[in-house]
């Protein structure tokens, strides 16, 4: 796109001609997504029902009501939080080679640092989730203050512009050519009147129009010229530019998943399709907590008198007034703050006209069984946002406990809902690594990458346990438990990345990796296996421990030289024994 093109809609942004397409859209949701995430606002989305209320019983209504969607949310977001847990492989790396260990080593210590010492990873993992749960069209900026580049490196942090701060923005064969982000500074003349700030994060350099308290009667310019004072619509202006020489815009938007009313070019949440059940619950909530109130604080009715204050009927006084001792109701005031409804008659004037105490006095409750009516369909509506947001609707929670085919497919469409968020997780923290490596000078040569599998192999280390039993019962073939061995070691050891790759390295050397314990046994002392195989597997342990202890970095080195070393140390032990012994005839 042409400069000239970039700093006119710039022009226009400033003077409050121009928003990107769907800036309307993503700030309604944003607003939205927030209510049903947080609760805050969340009146805004209940509506009144105007047979029955008015605005002062619909508040009363509000004001008694305890949504439950962001517990639903909460539950839901927990579900992406899952793909940590998945087997996948995280790789930064310059290459091989003490040099390239340290390189990775030095830029590890300086991710960890990242926003504000919480880690690129750990920033990434949460935050992500967080802002797809109130606003996903949200940019998140990689900024970074001035410094001294012949001391010190540049300091990202990541820098996150909400919807209604993204004014304009554009793209160009998948491209993004710029971003233009408003912020406030203090007015000096007036507090009330904050200052607007325009920056247009653009591919080699960011420019910023910064509003000044001053008017002017000048016309409005055509173009900017970086360090001059320009005139936009009445107000005067100050233009700078930052040069960074980046060759792309530093920002990514934290949401995946596409709007389709937008054709794509904006997002919306992941929950998408619960949206319709998520509303439901505001309005069955709001009654259910009503209709609770309403049976534990029951309507009181009973006979009352009449007003007997000088000068009252029937609530007012004879100069039109309200009477100021019932208050226009036309009754004696009750002592009483509870809600009632009195009807008024005179007391009799005859013990024999007087009715019984019991019969005078009465309260009116919901009947109890709609409180169960409305419990119900408050959890059915629970269900039915879990069950569409997984795509699992054709199978209820009793026919997925009953049967091991839905089962299995619940799991899928679990798999499948986490997958999409955890391969745009492993793209956003690429580009996130990959532009701080760049803004500090360590980019060249630097390969970083998450692989995530189709199948985040979601189970448990029970639930793999189970499995290998059964493949073990079936008789199945060594490469189907060697998975399932791999899959049930990964999760044992999710939480120590190291420990886990150096097992796999030892297992890859294993020569009966995947055997039973009694094929193992048999093939290590049949002379139909090669006896460097079965040395190597009756020594595996100390042949690893030694050589990990002789070369350091055993585990970083390419596989041909790990093949080579335990090559070298199998002939050392084999050599150690001798021969091997004739076998025993039977």
């Amino acid at each position: 796109m042409q400069q000239a093109t970039i700093n006119a809609r710039l022009i226009q942004v400033a003077a409050g001609k121009r928003t990107h397409t769907h800036y309307t859209r993503t700030v309604e949701l944003a607003r939205m997504y927030s209510a049903l995430s947080t609760g805050e606002g969340i009146e805004d989305y209940m509506k009144l029902y105007a047979r029955r209320e008015d605005k002062a019983l619909f508040k009363q209504r509000v004001e008694i009501t305890e949504q439950i969607t962001p517990s639903i949310i909460a539950n839901l977001s927990a579900i992406l939080e899952k793909a940590y847990r998945s087997h996948y492989r995280r790789e930064l790396t310059y290459g091989a080679g003490e040099q390239a260990d340290a390189r990775a080593a030095e830029l590890e210590t300086m991710l960890a640092m990242y926003a504000g010492k919480m880690g690129a990873d750990r920033f990434c993992q949460e935050r992500l989730i967080e802002l797809n749960c109130t606003d996903p069209n949200t940019w998140i900026i990689q900024e970074w203050k001035d410094f001294d580049n012949l001391r010190d490196y540049a300091s990202p942090y990541p820098f996150e512009v909400k919807s209604d701060m993204a004014l304009d923005f554009a793209y160009e064969r998948g491209e993004l050519q710029y971003l233009t982000a408003l912020t406030y500074a203090a007015n000096p003349k007036d507090e009330r009147t904050p200052l607007k700030v325009l920056t247009c994060y653009q591919k080699d350099f960011a420019s910023v129009l910064r509003q000044t308290p001053n008017t002017t009667a000048r016309k409005d310019v055509s173009e900017l010229i970086p360090g001059e004072e320009i005139a936009i619509d009445g107000h005067l202006w100050t233009y700078t530019e930052y040069r960074h020489n980046l060759g792309f815009v530093p920002a990514h938007r934290a949401g995946y998943k596409r709007d389709k009313r937008t054709n794509g070019e904006t997002y919306v949440w992941p929950f998408e399709a619960a949206d319709p059940y998520l509303k439901k619950t505001l309005k069955t909530v709001s009654e259910l907590d009503l209709t609770a109130a309403n049976v534990a604080m029951p309507l009181t009715i009973r006979y009352g008198d009449i007003c007997q204050a000088p000068g009252c009927n029937d609530g007012y006084t004879d100069g039109g007034g309200t009477c100021k001792s019932c208050h226009g109701t036309g009754r004696k005031s009750s002592p009483t703050s509870v809600m009632e409804e009195i009807v008024v008659t005179p007391m009799p004037d005859s013990p024999d006209r007087m009715l019984d105490l019991s019969r005078l006095y009465t309260h009116v409750h919901p009947d109890v069984s709609i409180l169960d009516w409305q419990k119900a369909y408050v959890q059915d509506l629970e269900k039915k946002c879990k069950s569409a947001v997984l795509n699992s609707e054709l199978f209820s929670k009793d026919e997925v406990a009953q049967t091991a085919t839905g089962k299995s497919i619940d799991q899928q469409n679990a798999n499948d809902f986490v997958y999409k968020y955890f391969r745009f997780y492993a793209e956003f923290w690429r580009f996130t690594v990959e532009t701080f490596a760049e803004i500090t000078g360590k980019r060249s040569g630097l390969t970083a990458q998450i692989f995530v599998s189709r199948d985040l192999k979601l189970k448990t280390v029970g639930e793999l346990m189970e499995d290998l039993k059964s493949a073990n019962d079936s008789g199945a073939g060594p490469a189907t438990r060697q998975n399932i061995e791999w899959d049930i070691n990964r999760a044992m050891m999710v939480d120590s990345p190291e420990e886990f790759k150096q097992w796999e390295i030892r297992e890859r050397f294993n020569p009966f990796s995947g055997y039973t314990e009694e094929q193992k046994m048999a093939w290590a002392q049949s002379d139909l296996i090669p006896r460097a195989q079965r040395v190597l597997y009756a020594n595996l342990g100390y042949i690893f421990d030694s050589l990990e202890f002789e070369n350091q970095g055993f585990y970083r080195l390419p596989y041909e030289q790990q093949r080579q070393l335990v090559a070298a140390k199998v002939a050392e032990i084999m050599e150690q024994t001798g021969p091997a012994a004739p076998a025993l005839a039977l």
